[in-house]
């Protein structure tokens, strides 16, 4: 019998304190570059939002492996105020066919992503019921960025 999968949601807060954007923007792709490697090693499958000062990511794969990453994004240093949303068994992949999908707006914005109108900032995602269905709106922000390279 397969190991069950489970799925893992959680915001936070940037910590990086960098005056260049370009830094900034070079730190945020690195740390996608290497979810999405070792993601594919671990059978992770997910998707991460970086929006000017947010991080909000979704993990989905055996429970070992998401509570080793979820471990080390506690402890690492570029987060903070890090806040679990949602974790529970998966009945289905939400995003089954990426290792870490990306969507995000440039990091030296001035404003956060907006989602319908609606400012993807903690207090907004966290506000509605099962965390205002995180996982549609994830699904939807990635969606957008891939269509318009947001």
């Amino acid at each position: 019998m397969p190991e069950p999968l489970y799925t893992l949601s959680y915001f936070s807060r940037n910590a990086m304190k960098y005056q260049d954007g370009g830094k900034l923007t070079h730190e945020v792709r690195a740390i996608l570059q290497t979810s999405r490697r070792n993601n594919a090693e671990r059978g992770i499958t997910g998707a991460l939002l970086y929006s000017a000062g947010c991080f909000a990511q979704v993990l989905e794969g055996p429970l070992s492996q998401v509570e080793t990453i979820v471990e080390r994004i506690m402890l690492d240093p570029r987060h903070h105020e890090v806040k679990v949303l949602q974790f529970h068994v998966l009945v289905e992949r939400a995003f089954g066919d990426w290792s870490m999908a990306f969507a995000g707006v440039d990091p030296d914005a001035s404003d956060r992503a907006r989602i319908d109108g609606t400012r993807a900032e903690p207090e907004n995602i966290m506000a509605g019921p099962d965390g205002l269905n995180f996982i549609a709106v994830m699904r939807d922000l990635i969606a957008r960025h891939e269509l318009y390279g947001m």
